[in-house]
């Protein structure tokens, strides 16, 4: 009974051991040096140390518009879309549609794409409408990782949860009285 609870304890760490790493949020960077319209532009890519990802969103952050980082079409229904540089490779992972006023990224909510390393986030206006992406001063991002993939890192505590779980499996299985058994031939 004894090393049934101790392997039970062991599969137990090593199914945390393969639990999804944690979301990393990073912050939209300012796209030039002139403060007026630092943070309004039509193209950009924010890149970033690279992390393993395949999921997106946009986190709501408080402005009196449609959040801290939004898209305004200037009354031309305009159009934007949103791609991931994942392992090297540019992929488009959101296309809008044409949109009417304010439309604050929050919105769009998770966006799921082809999980690997991603290093840049971009953003594109289909056409120049003059600053169509504006506050990014505040807009902040998060990358995470939807089930286990090979980003998937454990957090030292699992690793030490699982190095005792298979101790003790060892050390159960060494103290377990041997039974001997005896035949004779009558």
């Amino acid at each position: 009974m004894g090393v049934r609870v101790l392997v039970l304890g062991a599969a137990s760490a090593v199914a945390l051991a393969v639990s999804p790493a944690a979301a990393q949020t990073y912050a939209w960077a300012p796209q030039s040096t002139d403060t007026g319209w630092a943070s309004d532009f039509d193209v950009a890519t924010q890149t970033f140390t690279g992390t393993y990802a395949d999921t997106l969103a946009f986190d709501e952050m408080p402005f009196q518009y449609e959040g801290g980082g939004y898209f305004h079409s200037h009354g031309g229904g305009a159009m934007f879309t949103i791609s991931a540089i994942v392992d090297g490779l540019t992929q488009q992972i959101y296309s809008s549609g044409p949109v009417a006023g304010d439309f604050g990224l929050h919105r769009i909510g998770a966006i799921s794409f082809a999980g690997g390393t991603v290093t840049g986030i971009r953003l594109q206006s289909t056409s120049r409408v003059s600053q169509a992406f504006h506050n990014f001063y505040t807009q902040t991002f998060t990358l995470s990782v939807t089930g286990t993939g090979p980003g998937a890192v454990p957090e030292p505590a699992t690793w030490a949860l699982l190095l005792l779980g298979f101790m003790g499996v060892g050390h159960a299985m060494r103290s377990r009285a041997k039974v001997r058994t005896a035949v004779s031939y009558a």
